[in-house]
């Protein structure tokens, strides 16, 4: 018997408008154990070098990060569930 699909949906703050400051420092960045300047500078350094929108430059750190990391990037089941 096939399993019913739920729909449903994923909201991310990209820019801001919905917390105050940026959604990364309040978890993300803190499991990478960086110093926020660190990602941030990293980010600005990917932004300029291929001329890329700086959202889609933090998108891309982000997942490099956490790869280094060993970090998935999604939210565990327990968090969704209970």
């Amino acid at each position: 018997m096939p399993k019913k699909l739920i729909p449903m949906a994923i909201a991310y703050d990209f820019d801001g408008t919905l917390a105050p400051g940026n959604m990364q420092e309040y978890d993300f960045i803190p499991a990478l154990k960086l110093p926020s300047k660190h990602f941030w500078d990293k980010v600005t350094g990917l932004a300029k070098k291929h001329e890329a929108d700086p959202i889609l430059a933090y998108m891309y750190a982000m997942l490099e990060e956490a790869r280094t990391a060993g970090l998935p990037v999604r939210k565990p089941i327990s968090r969704i569930t209970g």
